[in-house]
């Protein structure tokens, strides 16, 4: 499995929009059959006789695909090669090696039992691919990762990516009375989370400037977050926590206006296995919990 991060957008970076309407755009164009996996990276770098590169397809009966192939200018073709690798429910890994005699100038794409994906392939020199797909170094912290990426995307290994792994209380719930409430997220590799922001479970993650953040500490594998529901604020509403490195997204944590139970009861969640992504969100939060 993979771990995305996702960059999220920000006023003033513009560029990101731009980006997404792009990518939009692509997408449209496409059959409906053609939607249904998540391509990650959109864009990939193939050197020509150099490493290999990789990308991971998210979506329902991903791990049941059988034949990928790249085309180029739409037909088949042998200068770039593309096998499946490693496979997790809804997900699989398809590495991609170019021959040392890849033609350039050559619009390749990836076919998937053929139908084919909105991936961009560029064939490089070797030592010039700038975006790989490839894991991030296991031993790299998530921190270093974060600061060194140019695209809106990250993966990294499921042992980097931070993770909540329970809540105190649980099920996680703030009571709509005015008062500030702290709330324990427990978990693994934490201390790398630098921002925590809210927002409501319907709306996408976008902040601006400081809007949705959250007082929050970090001590011995937890992060203590401070939560306030004002009295207006209706029973049974949605929100998320957004656990940030950088500007990337690493981990969401849901939870509901309401009567926490009284005895705090520790509910562990799933914990990730294999390789995770971590993304760059493409839009972002309506900002904190209705204040009074």
């Amino acid at each position: 499995m993979l771990w995305i991060l996702d960059r999220t957008f920000y006023d003033g970076e513009m560029r990101f929009a731009w980006i997404c309407l792009m990518v939009l755009g692509m997408i449209c164009s496409l059959s409906p059959g053609a939607l249904s996996y998540e391509v990650i990276p959109a864009v990939i770098d193939v050197e020509a006789g150099g490493g290999s590169s990789q990308i991971l397809l998210r979506g329902a009966g991903a791990e049941n695909i059988e034949e990928v192939q790249v085309l180029a200018n739409g037909k088949q073709t042998s200068y770039l090669l593309a096998r499946t690798g490693g496979k997790a429910a809804g997900q699989v890994t398809v590495v991609i090696y170019g021959r040392e005699d890849a033609p350039r100038n050559v619009k390749y794409t990836l076919a998937v039992d053929s139908r084919v994906l909105p991936l961009k392939i560029r064939v490089v020199n070797p030592g010039e691919a700038k975006n790989t797909g490839r894991v991030a170094a296991s031993n790299q912290d998530i921190r270093e990762v974060v600061l060194e990426a140019n695209t809106g995307q990250i993966v990294v290994s499921a042992n980097q990516a931070p993770q909540v792994l329970r809540t105190i209380p649980s099920p996680l719930m703030v009571a709509p009375d005015g008062l500030t409430k702290r709330v324990l997220l427990l978990g693994k590799r934490l201390e790398a989370i630098d921002d925590v922001r809210v927002r409501k479970a319907d709306q996408p993650p976008k902040y601006r400037g400081k809007q949705g953040q959250l007082p929050f500490t970090y001590r011995e594998g937890m992060l203590e977050v401070e939560l306030m529901a004002s009295r207006k604020t209706k029973l049974g509403e949605q929100y998320v926590l957004d656990l940030m490195v950088g500007k990337f997204k690493a981990f969401s944590v849901g939870f509901e206006i309401g009567e926490p139970a009284m005895q705090p009861v520790e509910s562990v969640l799933p914990e990730a296995e294999g390789p995770l992504t971590i993304e760059l969100p493409d839009s972002a939060s309506s900002g904190a919990v209705e204040q009074q």
